[in-house]
């Protein structure tokens, strides 16, 4: 009998219960008569087995995820850095920008009262930030108080200077009024 249940390679596949007539001639039995039983080979039973076994991942899978998740963080961490330092030389711009208009008022108001050279500080909001401004009359143009004003703002690690020109509407740089 366990002869007829012999697969392609010769083995022999031996059952854990009796096997009842109707499947020792190839049939199988169901709801009281047998029917034709499908004979698979041994191969194809332990993968159906091992198929439905595999429940969890492999080590290899849970190392790869950990890989394609590690890549994606750096890149997200890389990115994140990034934009934190364009945000500090967006600040620091910014600011330069803005205290460089103000040196600029600064100096035009100080011409227009006669003092062509001053410097100063902004205060301590901006400790470390200095101005100088200076001021000269050119010589190939008479008769017009058109002065060229040179302001320089510092910072602790970087220095703007721009060159600006201020009418004087009635004082001359050393204090006279304009005629």
């Amino acid at each position: 009998m366990i002869a007829d249940l012999r697969n392609e390679n010769g083995r022999v596949f031996a059952p854990t219960r009796p096997i009842p007539e109707c499947a020792r001639k190839g049939r199988r039995q169901a709801l009281g008569g047998c029917h034709r039983l499908a004979i698979h080979s041994k191969a194809s039973i332990i993968n159906h087995k091992s198929a439905v076994e595999e429940t969890g991942f492999t080590l290899i899978e849970i190392m790869a995820a950990l890989v394609i998740l590690g890549t994606a963080v750096l890149v997200l961490l890389d990115t994140h850095y990034n934009a934190l330092q364009l945000f500090d030389e967006t600040r620091e711009a910014i600011v330069m920008d803005s205290l460089m208009e103000w040196a600029l008022g600064l100096a035009e108001v100080e011409v227009q009262a006669g003092n062509p050279e001053g410097s100063g500080d902004f205060g301590e909001r901006y400790e470390g930030y200095a101005y100088s401004y200076s001021a000269v009359l050119p010589e190939d143009i008479e008769g017009v108080a058109l002065y060229t004003v040179t302001v320089t703002v510092t910072a602790p690690d970087d220095e703007r200077t721009l060159t600006m020109l201020v009418y004087n509407m009635g004082v001359s740089l050393d204090g006279a009024p304009m005629i």
